[in-house]
């Protein structure tokens, strides 16, 4: 769990850089590590929300 926590972590900070490209690196491979995690270490429903959260944000950094 902490490493999904750097990622997210990761991932902010290069938000507020203003590099969106890395952010959105960043949130893809958090999204890849709640799929790999779901039913093990994560509940679905909470799988659903961070998916759900990672995608808006990147489609955020779009615009």
């Amino acid at each position: 769990m902490t490493s999904l926590l750097r990622t997210a972590e990761a991932a902010a900070a290069s938000i507020e850089r203003g590099q969106s490209k890395a952010a959105e690196n960043q949130l893809n491979a958090l999204i890849r590590e709640v799929k790999a995690q779901a039913e093990k270490h994560i509940h679905k429903d909470a799988v659903t929300v961070l998916i759900e959260d990672a995608e808006y944000l990147i489609s955020e950094l779009d615009e």
